[in-house]
């Protein structure tokens, strides 16, 4: 077996408990500042299309961690939701994205799902990335779901890379990129508060803030 082979199974290991460290954070300290609810939305609706994508292509070892994203990002989102009462943009925005998805892969088949996917994932993380770098302290954010999600897409892109994929290499390309900037931005704050001690976040300036978890 060549050790590309194995890639999926490691990119599925990282993609099973990503969720895990944000929706603990979400449930412990009911804080959702900085985290996107359209973001987690996104992310059900795409690793859906990811399913029907890795049934057809034959990666059968993605299946069950997608599945289980989807799950997770649904739980995720009714806790955000719950705690920033946003239901209606969020229902809008996946809902039109899961319509126009199913759309195209009705008209085009298979083809038209790649092309989707291939912009999916910068659909889904531009939310994120504009809660989490648009709010002076984004308390909510969990830095364990950002490094979860890189290790992962770095998967993804060797393996796509390594089998001429351009689907999956433009999902690596574009989710470790995304993955990378969330992960300096909760590392770079967290390190700042430690150099602080108990200083009250609001009186922190700094470019970028995050808590880890």
């Amino acid at each position: 077996m060549h050790f590309l082979d194995v890639l999926p199974l490691f990119a599925a290991l990282f993609a099973l408990p990503q969720f895990l460290p944000q929706i603990r954070k979400l449930v412990r300290d009911g804080d959702a500042s900085g985290v996107s609810p359209l973001w987690s939305a996104l992310t059900g609706v795409n690793n859906a299309a990811w399913i029907v994508y890795f049934l057809d292509v034959g990666y059968t070892t993605a299946i069950v961690p997608n599945a289980s994203v989807v799950a997770m990002s649904a739980v995720l989102t009714v806790l955000i939701v719950r705690s920033s009462q946003t239901a209606i943009p969020i229902v809008v925005g996946a809902g039109g994205w899961a319509l126009l998805v199913s759309t195209i892969t009705m008209v085009w088949g298979t083809e038209g799902l790649r092309g989707v996917l291939a912009a999916a994932f910068a659909v889904q993380v531009i939310p994120s990335l504009w809660a989490a770098y648009t709010i002076k302290v984004p308390t909510g954010l969990s830095i364990g779901t950002w490094r979860l999600v890189l290790c992962e897409m770095t998967c993804w892109l060797t393996f796509g890379i390594g089998h001429a994929d351009t689907t999956l290499t433009i999902l690596g390309i574009t989710g470790v990129t995304a993955s990378a900037a969330m992960v300096r931005r909760a590392w770079s704050t967290a390190a700042a508060l430690r150099q602080l001690g108990p200083e009250p976040t609001s009186a922190i300036a700094f470019p970028d803030a995050a808590l880890t978890s």
